[in-house]
């Protein structure tokens, strides 16, 4: 019988080990950068805690019962147990508070092109500080990890969540807000047919439908889109004030240098309900058939809900799956994998000679099958040296790329 991986996830050996390993670190190079610190919470949480607030995700956790009969789910989000651990823990530290995280998530799902059950991602997560300034920071933060990983075109869809409800509540009841606002985020996948369809169902008027239909397709620069929204919007005071906070934020990515990268487009939803402000997301351009490709926003609520104090929140999540999968349609390729140093191919014991190259801290691997010296040279090669040392009576060197060869003494290699 030969056993498959279970479906919707994949395995990572030889080069896609290294491959996802060197872009986590690329990428929490650039979050240590901005004063991050590392943290790894358990595989499985409390099914209370990833059910609280998890959305339209709720139906996707993997369940757990124990012996004991307690619930438990695999974790589906990073971004629920990080905050658990600011609640329980985060008091006392000064704000604030950044954490940063490389993990895997599960969710069951239908699996496809650059979707999976396994799914590794990267966050950062701030917590304590409410500014449009940290806004723009973790946005900065954000483009300067794809900056590091090879992908310097990306463009960054900034949406503000609140502005959006309360533009979708003004035209439906208080019970139809979420369900449309979740239609709204997979209105791309749907088609504007059938998203027009399914608005039908909550038995809201043509007026109306046509209303939203504008609304989010409001997108472009700053200027532009508040312009038209303000046609669109009753001039209430709460909503001028979500237009000036957006206003704000975009100043500061001006300032920090990235407002060209990023525009606004006021349709962006995304799925878990726990956002209240800014909302963002990346998808590379002429490959948007990808998906997001990573995103996130601000939860100012959610520490709190699980228990803490009132703690303002922002964040982002990266998805390592996609992005693998991006650079490879787009042929860039990882030049930092690891190579073999040294292959002996020896006639006698190769043992001290690789004993001694080891603990020089070079790679090293001897023949352990007693094979002829020719066969040892053919297998250097297959695994990849980039030196084959031959040792018969004296000793030789053989550079593979290049096929010369030359002698040398041990105090050569070492």
């Amino acid at each position: 019988m030969k056993f498959q991986t279970p479906k919707g996830t994949r395995d990572y050996w030889g080069d896609s080990f290294y491959i996802r390993q060197n872009l986590a670190n690329k990428i929490l190079s650039v979050t240590q950068t901005y004063g991050f610190k590392q943290a790894l919470t358990p595989m499985f949480e409390s099914l209370e805690l990833l059910t609280k607030d998890a959305g339209a995700v709720e139906e996707q956790i993997y369940r757990i019962t124990d012996k004991a009969g307690r619930e438990f789910g695999l974790k589906s989000d990073i971004t629920p147990p990080i905050t658990r651990i600011v609640a329980n823990e985060g008091r006392s530290y000064p704000k604030p508070i950044k954490i940063s995280c490389f993990d895997r998530v599960y969710r069951y799902e239908r699996p496809q092109k650059g979707r999976y059950r396994e799914i590794s991602q990267i966050n950062a997560e701030m917590f304590g500080v409410r500014s449009a300034r940290s806004d723009a920071e973790i946005i900065r933060c954000f483009y300067d990890c794809y900056q590091k990983i090879g992908l310097p075109n990306v463009q960054i869809t900034i949406g503000y969540r609140p502005l959006l409800e309360s533009f979708v509540s003004s035209l439906t009841s208080v019970e139809n807000i979420l369900p449309i606002i979740r239609l709204i985020d997979k209105k791309d996948k749907i088609g504007i047919d059938e998203f027009n369809r399914q608005l039908v169902v909550f038995k809201i008027s043509k007026t109306s439908i046509s209303k939203i239909n504008k609304f989010v397709s409001l997108r472009g620069s700053v200027k532009e889109v508040i312009a038209q929204t303000k046609k669109l919007f009753s001039d209430s005071l709460g909503n001028k004030k979500f237009l000036n906070n957006i206003s704000r934020i975009f100043k500061e990515l001006s300032d920090y240098g990235v407002s060209s990268n990023c525009k606004l487009d006021l349709g962006l939803a995304r799925g878990s309900d726990y956002y209240t402000g800014i909302i963002f997301e990346v998808r590379y351009p002429g490959l948007e058939s990808f998906g997001s490709i990573g995103g996130g926003g601000r939860y100012d609520n959610l520490v709190e809900f699980y228990g803490g104090p009132k703690t303002p929140a922002v964040g982002f999540s990266i998805g390592i799956n996609r992005v693998m999968d991006l650079l490879a349609s787009l042929d860039i390729k990882d030049s930092n994998l690891p190579n073999l140093d040294y292959f002996i191919a020896n006639e006698s014991s190769p043992c001290k000679l690789a004993t001694i190259i080891r603990n020089k801290g070079f790679s090293v691997e001897i023949d352990l099958n007693n094979s002829s010296l020719s066969d040892q040279v053919a297998l250097g090669k297959k695994r990849g040296a980039r030196f084959i040392i031959i040792v018969k009576r004296k000793i030789r060197l053989l550079e593979v790329s290049t096929g010369q060869e030359k002698p040398i003494t041990i105090n050569d290699i070492v």
